[in-house]
């Protein structure tokens, strides 16, 4: 990340804290060559040039963005980390991943065709690790999504294995600490590599749901194991 998109987010997040921009924010292309306009409230509006900054600033993990309701633009939001970041002038780089939204990874690996519902809003990472609710609901909605794929491919023997699996993988990754052994395990099972074949089809859906529990388990593991806690919030949106 370069000094260029280090100032963007500063200039954002100085707008966030002062209330003149919107928890969300949408970027305007305009004029020849094109350059974008935030808006920006009781001030003109913000002008930068380069929309590519903003998704820099999405993988750094300093910004998220999701896709509008027609596909066609990205609204973009700061995260806990890009606050952070500015507050400590960048000393802390951000954990990698933990301001992924699980809604968009589902998005883009099964190529826009699978949602969860319940996981459009307050689906970050960090969140749903953080938040008990948020943590119980996200793994009941990606279990049942996952069992419910598996209803149509799975003769009813399996498909009794399968739901067995799937409620060990929800209890394993309810504990204080999940086993990474075990979700080894489990995860085996439910991507069709041992127990239970299943067509090559159904191991690229179910890894759609899989892959985020893997990261929810793996980072509450990670967590427990560091001591570390999420970054607090400089201010706030």
């Amino acid at each position: 990340m370069n000094s260029r998109q280090k100032e963007l987010l500063r200039t954002l997040v100085h707008y966030a804290r002062d209330g003149k921009i919107k928890e969300t924010i949408v970027p305007i292309p305009f004029g020849q060559p094109t350059r974008f306009a935030i808006l920006v409230h009781g001030e003109d509006s913000f002008i930068f040039r380069r929309i590519s900054d903003l998704d820099s600033l999405c993988d750094a993990g300093y910004m998220r963005y999701r896709w509008n309701r027609q596909g066609l633009g990205k609204i973009y939001t700061i995260t806990e980390a890009g606050f952070t970041a500015v507050a400590d002038d960048f000393q802390t780089p951000p954990p990698i991943g933990f301001d992924l939204e699980i809604a968009e990874l589902i998005h883009t690996m099964s190529g826009g065709t699978l949602k969860v519902d319940g996981l459009e809003e307050r689906g970050e990472l960090s969140q749903i690790i953080d938040d008990p609710v948020l943590r119980h609901t996200a793994v009941d909605a990606l279990t049942s999504q996952l069992l419910q794929a598996a209803r149509s491919e799975l003769s009813w023997p399996d498909f009794t294995i399968y739901e067995k699996a799937s409620r060990r993988l929800k209890e394993e990754l309810f504990y204080a600490r999940p086993r990474a052994t075990r979700l080894q395990e489990l995860v085996c099972i439910l991507a069709g590599l041992a127990e239970i074949k299943t067509s090559i089809a159904f191991t690229l859906q179910a890894w759609t749901y899989l892959y985020p529990l893997l990261l929810i388990g793996a980072t509450r593991i990670e967590q427990e194991l560091t001591g570390h806690e999420k970054p607090k919030k400089a201010g706030g949106l």
